[in-house]
């Protein structure tokens, strides 16, 4: 029989005190998103938000019980899917308070608190994933604990988010002459999103034969860079961060004493990957890159004509 070092056994209380401590905040955080979901439904709901809502607190009384039965016995395995079931109840109720938020255009008053509260609950999912999983290991353990799809799902929703505030604020140009530099801040955050959510999944390779792919289309889309083209929301991926990086690159020009990160050739990569992918495997499948084109010839125009400028300057 090995007995364990003194170091050993330290090791391992600390491990279960972070469990338990781990354990009891995740079921305060779920208990808490249930009661969320009870207040919301006390309020003026069409069927749609009435249904999401039974989902979400269904899905939270779901983990709620499977905790309780534990006793602090749960798998690996357990806790992933009690993981995910949170994370989708997570974006049952979000998707309500972001719909209410786009639908308000984002008003003054009040969007900030709002805005904020969504973009926290999105994250806990994953902070809780990476507390569960090996330290050295927390990327890929992460990935796995989520599931690539919801692990996606989440950051789409933030960037998508952060995508229509920023449309709002860009159209009217009054309040965005008023608030320049979070609407700098927040073009970047939410290309930082959508570029975590095309980042997830590993491009397959020329050689790859772990997966079956008879269509030419869909092999070619699955090869792209950024993790490749997966879905329709894919796609809109690519436009919304090329479109955030060109009103950021557009925004930062016209104040020139801005100091603030250059998005611009990310833009213009993703605007190029969704017009190829327009023009190349998804052709005369409904993708109109007109708007790309025209936005990736502005910035062209404008860094050639800068970098002309530059060049005689210093002749």
């Amino acid at each position: 029989m090995h007995c364990l070092s003194y170091r050993g056994l330290t090791k391992m209380a600390a491990c279960m005190v972070q469990n338990d401590s781990l354990e009891e905040n995740f079921r305060k955080r779920i208990a808490d998103l249930s009661k969320e979901c009870n207040t919301l439904q006390k309020e003026n709901l069409d069927l749609s938000e009435q249904q999401l809502l039974l989902k979400a607190s269904s899905k939270c009384h779901r983990c709620l019980k499977t905790l309780e039965k534990s006793k602090h016995k749960l798998t690996e395995q357990s806790w992933y899917s009690i993981l995910r079931e949170y994370a989708q109840a997570v974006m049952d109720q979000t998707y309500i308070l972001e719909c209410r938020l786009v639908n308000e255009e984002f008003p003054d008053n009040s969007y900030k608190d709002r805005l904020s509260n969504i973009l926290d609950q999105l994250r806990h999912p994953e902070e809780f994933a990476a507390m569960l999983v090996d330290s050295n290991e927390s990327q890929t353990k992460t990935i796995e604990a989520l599931g690539v799809e919801v692990l996606e799902c989440l950051h789409w929703r933030r960037g998508a988010l952060m995508y229509m505030l920023c449309h709002t604020i860009y159209e009217d140009q009054e309040r965005l002459k008023h608030n320049t530099a979070t609407f700098v801040k927040d073009c970047e955050k939410g290309v930082r999103f959508l570029m975590l959510m095309l980042s997830i999944r590993t491009p397959l390779s020329e050689k790859s034969s772990s997966l079956e792919i008879r269509d030419c289309d869909t092999a070619a889309l699955l090869r792209q860079g950024y993790g490749g083209i997966f879905s329709d929301t894919h796609m809109l991926a690519f436009m919304y961060a090329g479109e955030l990086c060109c009103w950021h690159w557009r925004t930062v020009r016209t104040h020139s004493h801005m100091s603030t990160r250059d998005l611009s050739t990310i833009g213009l990569q993703c605007l190029s990957k969704y017009t190829e992918t327009c023009e190349g495997a998804l052709n005369g499948k409904g993708w109109d890159c007109t708007k790309a084109k025209t936005l990736i010839a502005e910035m062209e125009n404008s860094l050639n004509t800068t970098d002309q400028h530059y060049h005689n300057t210093d002749q």
